[in-house]
C-alpha cells in the first residue's frame, strides 16, 4: 500500500509539477477551516515548533504566529528565514 508521500512523488515526477499545497498545513486548509468556524485569520493564531512549514504557513494565512523553541528549529536557526513569528516562547507551557 502506497502512502500519501509516495503517491504525491509519483504524480509530481509524472507531471513535472512543483508541489506546494500537498503538505500540511497550508493556507487553503487553514483559511477553509477558519471560514467554517466563522473566524477571521486576524483573530486566530498558529503555534508550532517548526518554522519551515507551520509558522511560515501561518504567516502566509495572515495569522498571528507563536514559535516554540524546540529540537526541530532553534533560536539560532531563525536567521535563515525572511519572515519572523509574531511571538517567540521557550516552552509550550508559556502560551496562555
Amino acid at each position: 500500500m502506497l502512502g500519501c508521500v509516495n503517491v504525491v512523488t509519483i504524480i509530481t515526477a509524472a507531471t513535472n509539477a512543483v508541489l506546494y499545497f500537498g503538505r500540511k498545513p497550508n493556507p487553503v486548509m487553514m483559511l477553509t477551516s477558519l471560514g467554517r468556524l466563522g473566524v477571521q485569520s486576524k483573530d486566530a493564531a498558529k503555534n508550532s515548533d517548526c518554522m519551515e512549514i507551520s509558522i511560515v504557513r501561518g504567516i502566509e494565512s495572515g495569522m498571528e504566529t507563536v514559535f516554540v523553541l524546540s529540537r526541530i528549529t532553534k533560536f539560532e536557526d531563525l536567521v535563515r528565514f525572511l519572515c519572523r513569528p509574531s511571538t517567540l516562547v521557550g516552552s509550550i507551557a508559556k502560551i496562555k
